[in-house]
């Protein structure tokens, strides 16, 4: 596989690890006092997302089996330099994977929440959390600054937690991202100066 198609694969079964959580919690987690409107909207859009993402990850093995999907392929810059997967074992290991990395920074978000907001109740914030990770990710501001704490404070006041506090959660977990970060940096550095 070229690194074009690693690096797609890797960032496409991210997403739909986030996207498979997303939309369990929009559908199996408790209603939040938002319209049902809302709600629709977000489980509408979460589930044509990960349909999208999967067909993508699909697409590539089944242009391999159909001449005319394989034409159809070629037009389309971005996927025409995507190889199929030489094993489906790999692509449910990266999403195995993509679930347990997401489920951890959702766990951090609920232990953050329940800290600064002991009334929040952890089936709501688990409700909150994915759709707030999803959206930080679309590239409005500069490193999601003001974007990321406005999600916060959206999405958890949805569910009763008050805006310093979701504020506080917002801080506070790009305090642990920076920190691990840094961690990671401090780990490259070693390793080069060492060999």
């Amino acid at each position: 596989a070229t690194s074009y198609t690693v690096v797609l694969v890797e960032r496409l079964l991210g997403l739909l690890g986030l996207l498979a959580i997303a939309l369990a919690a929009l559908l199996l987690g408790p209603r939040p006092p938002v319209s049902d409107a809302v709600v629709l909207a977000l489980e509408a859009g979460v589930a044509l997302a990960f349909a999208a993402g999967a067909g993508v990850v699909a697409l590539p093995a089944v242009a391999a089996r159909s001449p005319r999907v394989a034409a159809l392929v070629a037009r389309v810059p971005v996927l025409r330099r995507v190889e199929p997967p030489s094993s489906w074992g790999g692509v449910a290991s990266g999403l195995l994977l993509s679930l347990v990395t997401q489920g951890a920074v959702i766990a951090a978000i609920a232990v953050l929440t329940l800290r600064l907001e002991p009334a929040a109740r952890l089936g709501a914030v688990a409700w909150a959390a994915p759709p707030i990770i999803l959206l930080t990710f679309v590239p409005i501001a500069p490193a999601a600054v003001g974007q990321r704490e406005a999600l916060f404070v959206a999405f958890l006041g949805a569910i009763g937690v008050p805006p310093a506090a979701a504020v506080g959660v917002s801080l506070a977990l790009l305090a642990c991202v920076l920190s691990q970060a840094g961690l990671g940096a401090l780990l490259v550095m070693a390793r080069r100066r060492d060999g």
